[in-house]
């Protein structure tokens, strides 16, 4: 079972910069509604998944969020 307090992922080379890339260009019209996108693509993603699955190790757990980093910048870059 997962058992870690909170786990921050490593961010992959691709993740580093494509972030950096997309800097200054995110167009968040309604930004308390981004961040509610955010945290459903990440965090409470992560939840249910570990919830289902108490078994995930940590490395899945980082692709997974970092999968939901990626479904974020695409719908706001």
């Amino acid at each position: 079972m997962f058992r870690r307090g909170a786990v921050r992922p490593a961010r992959s080379p691709a993740s580093r910069s494509r972030i950096r890339g997309c800097r200054g260009d995110l167009h968040v019209p309604d930004p308390r509604r981004a961040v509610q996108h955010f945290i459903a693509l990440t965090m409470r993603l992560a939840l249910d998944v570990i919830d289902e699955n108490p078994d995930l190790n940590a490395g899945e757990l980082h692709a997974l969020i970092a999968d939901g980093v990626d479904a974020f910048l695409r719908a706001y870059v």
